[in-house]
């Protein structure tokens, strides 16, 4: 089991500027402004079209040349957790000679983890893919069976 990553947020070009702040700064390095209670959910829901996130996130775009209020490192993503099994059970054939069988699932529950959120879904000004996961980093359960001979 492992925690979720941190990830900051930037409100990406603002007013056609991909350098809102002004300072020559590599593009989208603004934060957002945090105009009211924190509100994005990572857990994705089955099903519909995916709403809009930034409307209701708490967070808008900072004025031209000003820092954004969103601290760094303010949300972290869904975790990992992936349960892998090994059952084994050894057979004497001779005095130097075994048989071992194993059964191996990876995954044991299928959970699935998701990928980090891309950088282009952390910024304001692409709403359509804000706050989105775009990919998975677990595979789905899988199992095998192995014998193995050992002298």
């Amino acid at each position: 089991m492992q925690s979720g990553l941190p990830i900051t947020f930037r409100s990406g070009a603002r007013a056609g500027l991909t350098d809102a702040l002004l300072l020559g700064t590599a593009a989208g390095s603004q934060r957002p402004d945090l105009i009211g209670p924190f509100n994005l959910q990572f857990t994705p829901k089955p099903g519909g079209t995916p709403p809009n996130k930034v409307t209701n996130s708490g967070l808008a775009q900072p004025l031209v040349g000003h820092f954004g209020t969103l601290g760094r490192n303010a949300a972290r993503i869904n975790g990992l957790n992936n349960f892998d099994w090994v059952l084994s059970k050894p057979f004497t054939v001779t005095e130097r000679v075994r048989v071992q069988f194993q059964a191996q699932a990876y995954n044991v529950f299928n959970h699935i983890s998701f990928a980090l959120i891309s950088t282009g879904a952390r910024t304001l000004s692409s709403p359509n893919v804000f706050g989105y996961y775009d990919g998975t980093q677990s595979e789905a359960r899988n199992m095998q069976l192995n014998l193995r001979l050992i002298w």
